[in-house]
């Protein structure tokens, strides 16, 4: 049962009721937590973001090295009959690895057709993750540390569930074939609720396999989308259901957060601060933020997040 508000509820409140919330899901500890993981996905020329544009949100992250970990950008995209597409977007990647940044190369699709054309075949699968470690480890060798996956097909034509069975089987490979590839690259995957592509207990299994664990394989992160709800309510529901699945310690877990920049939802100050104070008691810790530029006011809000982020 949900309590409403008139207006944005106070912060003592909220936070009793994301605690009463959060407290009531099972879960399991994976490891001990970290201090807080930030990583800004960059949209880059996909976005319309011109040269200066873009110059500037690098300055503007460099300022704010203290903060950010880990930053994600557009770059790949998957093309007809399983091929890998270079974007020729602008190439950060070297700029962001000077300032000591982990980098991580995004590879999109919105065309299931496509993703379908990929998995027909396991030969495929490994010629398109055998090209994509090629490329890491060839013209960007050193300047990009991990794939981010961001695959949101809408309907038509409808996922089925055979498709969350190839695509969950889809990243599994990517993981071994990238993580013992010439490249060492990790592997991350954006997921939401509003395709059946995605099976969140399929994938967390997928890339969280014990036996891939054990041969050392790089971690691989889930990025759930449906925390970038500006709802606080639904926000509340989608976090205890994040935590539900991976459980809040996972390492593997980063909670996304959309800044709603320029429309009529973009989240406040207190908004912001609220959000990653229930992050930060829940103990999640990791969190991904779409997109660059971020608001100024996002700026000393993470950075708390960032310095003090932690298992309460």
């Amino acid at each position: 049962q949900f309590l409403y508000f008139i207006g944005p509820p106070p912060m003592a409140l909220r936070l009793m009721v994301a605690c009463a919330m959060l407290m009531a899901v099972a879960f399991a500890a994976v490891s001990p937590n970290p201090k807080g993981f930030v990583m800004p996905w960059m949209c880059l020329e996909r976005c319309s973001f011109n040269a200066s544009a873009i110059d500037g949100q690098i300055g503007t992250l460099a300022r704010n090295s203290d903060v950010v970990q880990s930053v994600s950008f557009e770059w790949y995209d998957l093309g007809p009959n399983g091929t890998l597409i270079n974007n020729s977007f602008t190439n950060v990647a070297p700029r962001l690895k000077q300032l000591g940044f982990v980098t991580n190369a995004m590879v999109t699709t919105a065309d299931l057709v496509k993703m379908r054309d990929l998995w027909s075949s396991e030969s495929r699968v490994d010629a398109f993750l055998t090209a994509l470690d090629d490329t890491l480890a060839g013209p960007m060798a050193g300047a990009i540390d991990g794939v981010n996956f961001d695959w949101e097909p809408p309907a038509p034509p409808t996922p089925t569930n055979d498709d969350a069975i190839q695509y969950a089987n889809f990243l599994r490979r990517a993981r071994q074939v990238l993580g013992g590839g010439r490249s060492g690259a990790f592997v991350s995957v954006d997921i939401a609720t509003w395709s059946a592509v995605w099976n969140w207990t399929l994938i967390r299994d997928a890339l969280t396999n014990p036996a891939d664990d054990a041969a050392g394989y790089p971690r691989a992160l889930i990025a759930p989308m449906s925390t970038y709800t500006y709802n606080d309510e639904q926000f509340l529901v989608r976090l205890a259901n994040d935590a539900a699945v991976f459980g809040p310690l996972s390492p593997n877990l980063v909670v996304g957060l959309d800044t709603w920049r320029g429309s009529a939802h973009e989240l406040s100050p207190s908004d912001v601060a609220w959000r990653l104070e229930t992050i930060r008691r829940l103990g999640a810790c990791r969190v991904g933020i779409w997109e660059m530029p971020l608001p100024d006011a996002w700026w000393p809000v993470l950075r708390s997040f960032a310095a003090n982020c932690g298992w309460l």
